[in-house]
């Protein structure tokens, strides 16, 4: 029969996101979706879009230095 695909669901925590690294696992999930986000601007020709991401996917790697 068809799949039924949860694509939307969240995912499962890994392990790293609870305790004291719950806020960098947060970061760091920011972080990919930032960079996701540039991907698509740089295929869209976007480029003022993908400069405000890498902007912030730079601050975001700032925060996650220990």
């Amino acid at each position: 029969g068809p799949q039924a695909t949860s694509a939307s669901a969240p995912k499962a925590p890994g392990p790293g996101t609870a305790g004291p690294d719950g806020a960098a696992g947060s970061l760091a999930e920011q972080a990919r979706q930032t960079y996701e986000r540039a991907l698509e601007a740089q295929r869209a020709g976007d480029w003022a879009r993908y400069g405000e991401e890498i902007a912030r996917l730079g601050d975001l790697l700032a925060r996650l230095q220990p």
